[in-house]
């Protein structure tokens, strides 16, 4: 599908509009996911938000977002993955009482700060905020790293930005085969009694490794981590700031090469306590696309599974589970996430590693189906892989970062 000027221009307007409806429902203070299922506020939602504004010309409103997202961060840099708007909230809202504050989650999400700060691209308001975001990244380097191997550690499956994901199934109380009601109920409920056991624990990391619960090093996670680091190191006006951190940035980068490559799969895998690789091949398997320094020979091998039918490459790009997985389920995910559906967020860092891989025929392909897919829609969030059909939530602000994918692939839009 080409998509022309004309009809271009009309998807950026529905994409800020949806935005500032969101911004508006709020009353001004944040873009919400989408409301009013999601009326709160989402760490990689909100970078998110701020990089689509800001791509669309209102980077005073990227900022406000930004400015939102940071007064909830800790002195040690921690920023949590939601924010409650108000401090009493209806009973469905079981998991705010697994937190240790009822105002804000206790673990993080994907870190995506240091891409929503390239993409406002303001000298002033970077330095406002620049030390702020190096603390946040380095709370994961010096906190989430309990086996001193470089990788970051994920304790909670909602930290990883894909909650439901079937490579954390060992994690979770399930029965065997596709009881899909009883499984939800299962998941929700391992779900609640982790966040509570880990409260009553004060969240302390090493209580929670010496009890030997979730703990992965997620290749996704990992992967964007790595990203922003780079693109702090380029911004650090420091010269021993910008060493370090892009220091920090290889060290990372140079263990997921060591430890995450299987020679057998040439493939990348999330690692599981230990260094046991995961084998439960996902969206995140794709991930270590975005690393600059990623062998040639890999990046082939891993553009060959993302362009296969019977693994990514179905009608409507990416599946967050590869096809041929026992566990790919797209036709019953509107309760358990990242099972199947396409979304529009993965697809958008891939595409950039795409083009940092040099693969640009790949990226445009990859960038005009999804823009086909939100075109044809609306920004929902997520959709069917084989029809493109939108799927459980529309109005999704994270969905309009698709207006942005042509310009990157199309190199009009420099990577950091």
């Amino acid at each position: 599908m080409d998509i022309s000027r004309e009809s271009g221009d009309a998807l950026r307007e529905r994409a800020l509009a949806t935005l500032l409806r969101n911004l508006e429902k709020t009353g001004g203070k944040y873009v919400c996911p989408s409301w009013p299922h999601y009326g709160h506020r989402w760490l990689w939602d909100s970078c998110a938000h701020a990089i689509a504004l800001a791509f669309l010309g209102r980077k005073e409103e990227a900022k406000n977002e930004f400015r939102w997202l940071l007064s909830s961060q800790r002195p040690d840099g921690f920023i949590p993955h939601m924010a409650y708007r108000k401090r009493h909230g209806p009973l469905w809202e079981l998991e705010r009482f697994t937190f240790l504050g009822w105002m804000q989650s206790d673990y993080s999400q994907p870190p995506l700060l240091a891409q929503a700060l390239w993409w406002i691209d303001d000298r002033e308001f970077t330095r406002e905020v620049f030390d702020r975001v190096v603390r946040f990244f380095l709370y994961f380097r010096e906190r989430q790293d309990p086996d001193k191997d470089a990788l970051v550690s994920n304790f909670h499956q909602g930290e990883t930005g894909r909650d439901s994901s079937p490579e954390f199934d060992p994690y979770i109380l399930r029965i065997p085969g596709r009881h899909r009601i009883l499984n939800t109920a299962l998941h929700g409920f391992s779900w609640l009694k982790r966040g509570a056991k880990y409260r009553w624990m004060g969240w302390d990391i090493e209580r929670i490794v010496a009890d030997d619960g979730f703990d992965v090093e997620d290749l996704m996670f990992n992967c964007i981590w790595v990203e922003g680091m780079y693109i702090l190191a380029q911004m650090a006006e420091r010269v021993e700031q910008r060493a370090f951190l892009a220091h920090c940035a290889r060290q990372t980068e140079d263990a997921v090469l060591e430890h995450c490559w299987d020679d057998g799969t040439r493939m990348f895998h999330s690692l599981a306590k230990g260094n046991e690789k995961i084998r439960c091949v996902t969206v995140s398997n794709l991930f270590p696309l975005l690393l600059p320094r990623l062998p040639k020979d890999r990046a082939t091998s891993i553009v060959g599974h993302l362009t296969n039918p019977n693994k990514f490459w179905t009608s409507y790009p990416i599946p967050s589970v590869a096809v041929d997985e026992p566990t790919f389920d797209p036709d019953r995910i509107e309760r358990l996430l990242w099972r199947g559906g396409s979304w529009v967020i993965p697809n958008w860092l891939l595409v950039q590693g795409l083009v940092r891989q040099g693969y640009r025929a790949e990226a445009r392909a990859l960038s005009l189906l999804t823009v086909e897919m939100v075109a044809r829609g609306g920004f929902w969030e997520f959709y069917h892989p084989g029809t493109g059909k939108g799927m459980r939530v529309p109005r999704f602000g994270m969905s309009t970062l698709a207006v942005t994918m042509p310009s990157i692939a199309d190199g009009h839009i420099p990577l950091p």
